[in-house]
C-alpha cells in the first residue's frame, strides 16, 4: 500500500498529538462497537432491537477501520507495519494467548 497523499496532508494541516487524540477517540468507538455486537448476541443484556448482529458488525468493522486510518494518519502504521511488522506481533499474542488458555485448562484439572 502506498501512502497515500491524503495522510500527508492531513499531518500537515493536524498536529500529531492531536491525531493521536482522535486515535484514542476512535479506539473507544471502536470499545464501544465490540460491546455494543456483544450485546446482540442476547447473552443476558440485550440491545435495542433495531440494532442487529450485522448492523453491529458492520460498525464494528468501520471503527476499526477508523483507528486504523487514524493510525495511518499519524504517521505511527504504514505500510511496512501493516504487511510486516504487525502481523509478526499479531502471531506472537495469539500464541501468548493460546498458551494461557492451556495452563488454564491444565490447572482446572488439577483442581478436579
Amino acid at each position: 500500500m502506498e501512502q497515500l497523499k491524503e495522510f500527508e496532508e492531513i499531518r500537515a494541516q493536524i498536529p500529531v498529538t492531536e491525531i493521536l487524540t482522535v486515535v484514542a477517540e476512535e479506539a473507544a468507538e471502536l470499545t464501544h462497537a465490540a460491546l455494543k455486537l456483544r450485546r446482540t448476541m442476547k447473552l443476558g443484556n440485550p440491545t435495542d432491537e433495531t440494532i442487529t448482529f450485522q448492523k453491529a458488525q458492520a460498525n464494528l468493522y468501520e471503527e476499526i477501520a477508523d483507528v486504523l486510518c487514524a493510525l495511518m494518519a499519524s504517521g505511527f502504521i504504514g505500510e511496512y507495519e501493516l504487511d510486516t511488522l504487525l502481523p509478526g506481533i499479531i502471531m506472537h499474542k495469539l500464541e501468548r494467548w493460546a498458551d494461557r488458555l492451556k495452563e488454564q485448562k491444565q490447572k482446572a484439572g488439577e483442581l478436579v
